[in-house]
Parts: C-alpha cells; structure tokens; sequence
C-alpha cells in the first residue's frame, strides 16, 4: 500500500510454496522487472539507462515473490551504490562495461543484476543518488514490490508508476496464459 492509499491489488496475493507438498514452482522466476520510466522503454529490449539521452528519468519496478528477497535486493544494491569506483577505472570504462553487463544482465533474464548494473553506473559514475521506495503491491506470484529512481519521486508519481508496473506485470500475465488457452481471471 502506498501512503495509507488503498492495494492496487484485490485479495490476498497466492502462496509461492504449493500447499500440499511445500515445494516452489520453478517456472515462476524469483522476481520480475518492469521499467516504467522513460514512458515505453520497457517493451524495447535495446534500452540502456547509460546510454539514454536522459537516464535521471529512469524508474524500474521490481516485484518478488518473498518480502525477504526484496529486502536482500535492496541491501545489495546498497552496498553497491557504496562501493567507490576504483582509481584505476575511467568513467568511460565503467560506462561501458556496466552497459554491456546490462545488457546481458536483462537478456538472460536476471533482473535483479540488471538494475544493480544501472545503479553502479548511477552512483559510481554519474556519483550521484539512486531513491529505492518499498511498495506494498503485487502481482500473483509476487507479493512484495519495490520501485528504483535515480530522481525523486512525489506521491503521485509513486501511484502512478507502481500503477503503470502492475498494468504491465497483470497484461503480460493475460498474454502467457491465452496463449495456453487459458481464461485469466477478470477477462
């Protein structure tokens, strides 16, 4: 939940172990990333935030399946942005090797990795913040969510691209499942 706002999601989110024999689906990737800023970047593939011609408007959100798991995110992505950039590393090197593991970061799928590249890059070279914001919204399988901003976000740009995450992340759902020939709830 956002601000004592109401969840942008109805009921209580599904279990991530199955019920009757304590196991994890292991389809369901461990988390899921959504970029919702720069306005349709997230359908672009080729999208690098080091590369972009504003990279300050860059916001991703991150969902997980356990609130332990975005906890230790965001740890990580903590010490990261802590780490100085070695002395013998030039800005233009550090740009464009964190631009390539980037992009191998999101082509394989490891979305955790992806953002913390962009956020090395962020505070290393551009030494400047990243904001983290720990949302209360999910999206079956994901119960906890977080977003990433390299600018400051009011309230209503919060609400906004939280909103914006959980449309993709829920459309996408929609998509998987009628290709199976499955009718998503709500359609």
């Amino acid at each position: 939940m956002l601000a004592g706002g109401p969840a942008l999601f109805q009921g209580e989110p599904a279990p991530s172990v199955c019920q009757r024999c304590d196991v994890e689906p292991a389809s369901v990737p461990p988390c899921a990333l959504v970029i919702t800023q720069p306005i349709g970047v997230n359908e672009s593939p080729h999208f690098v935030p080091m590369e972009a011609r504003s990279p300050k408007s860059f916001v991703a959100a991150v969902f997980h399946r356990r609130e332990a798991d975005r906890a230790q995110f965001l740890r990580r992505l903590r010490t990261a942005a802590g780490t100085p950039l070695p002395d013998e590393d030039r800005a233009q090197a550090c740009t464009t090797r964190l631009s390539a593991e980037y992009r191998a970061h999101r082509e394989a799928g490891d979305h955790e990795a992806t953002v913390e590249a962009a956020v090395r890059w962020w505070t290393r070279v551009q030494k400047a913040t990243y904001h983290a914001y720990r949302l209360r919204v999910g999206v079956d399988p994901y119960v906890s969510s977080c977003l990433i901003a390299f600018d400051e976000l009011d309230e209503r740009d919060l609400r906004s691209n939280a909103a914006t995450a959980v449309e993709r992340l829920q459309a996408d759902r929609r998509k998987v499942m009628r290709f199976f020939g499955f009718s998503p709830p709500g359609a």
